[in-house]
């Protein structure tokens, strides 16, 4: 347990994760950290909101927003920006599946899920250009 807390707090200081911003690397890193505490230090959403200067429900939404973007949606965007992190609290690198573009655009419902596809072309996150 100790051995968690010390990474986050190597992150949360060569990072600069505690200052308030709205950068999308940090605000992502941040809220894994947070997922992190909750889920294997168990620590209470007060706690971690305290550690990162952030309200409990700033702490919840996000560590709900985590696991979303782990385990349902596998938002490669997302995974792309702490993807350094998921290798040090779960000891191996994170490789996803291609994304399927017509699917993706076919199931999408708002602009900004229009926005994650245009980024996850540019990142070319659905493989071979040529296959659409």
């Amino acid at each position: 347990m100790n051995e968690i807390i010390d990474k986050v707090k190597f992150f949360t200081e060569r990072d600069r994760l505690d200052r308030k911003t709205r950068q999308r690397e940090i605000v992502y890193k941040r809220a894994y950290l947070m997922y992190v505490m909750r889920n294997q230090l168990l620590m209470t959403f007060q706690e971690i909101g305290n550690r990162f200067n952030v309200t409990h429900p700033t702490v919840l939404y996000w560590s709900n927003m985590v696991h979303f973007y782990l385990n349902q949606s596998k938002d490669q965007v997302y995974i792309n920006q702490i993807q350094e992190y998921l290798k040090a609290f779960e000891g191996t690198k994170y490789t996803p599946e291609y994304r399927n573009l017509e699917e993706d655009i076919l199931n999408c419902t708002s602009t900004y899920e229009l926005k994650l596809i245009k980024e996850r072309i540019k990142e070319n996150k659905y493989g071979n250009n040529d296959s659409y």
